[in-house]
């Protein structure tokens, strides 16, 4: 879990460092960066912004969206249950490998599609 101001002011990521329409890309790349290496490794990122703090929540959602987790924006005088919800939820399953034997004779519809695409 990653708790954040969410404004992105200093170092990897600061929005308010990039001047040119060209900075603000490599930021923007950074979040696309960290939101598809997380996503390799099986890491959900969900973003949690508290209501009424200036945040670029547009930049941050990228790693919830890449990843498949959610956004959230939350009320401060609520915090704690929204917390208190959010790490109640079960882990169902990480970084999860499946490995199907079929017999033989059966075959997954379009697999010969699907390898000839590849």
């Amino acid at each position: 879990m990653i708790c954040t101001d969410g404004l992105a002011n200093i170092g990897l990521g600061a929005f308010d460092e990039a001047k040119t329409e060209d900075q603000l890309l490599k930021v923007e790349e950074f979040y696309d960066r960290i939101g598809a290496y997380a996503k390799q490794h099986g890491v959900t990122v969900n973003v949690v912004s508290i209501i009424g703090d200036e945040c670029n929540l547009d930049s941050l959602s990228k790693l919830a969206e890449h990843t498949g987790g959610n956004v959230e924006r939350v009320n401060p005088v609520t915090l704690t249950e929204n917390f208190a919800g959010i790490l109640s939820k079960p882990i169902i399953a990480s970084n999860v490998v499946a490995k199907v034997k079929l017999h033989k004779g059966l075959q997954f519809r379009n697999e010969l599609q699907e390898r000839l695409s590849q």
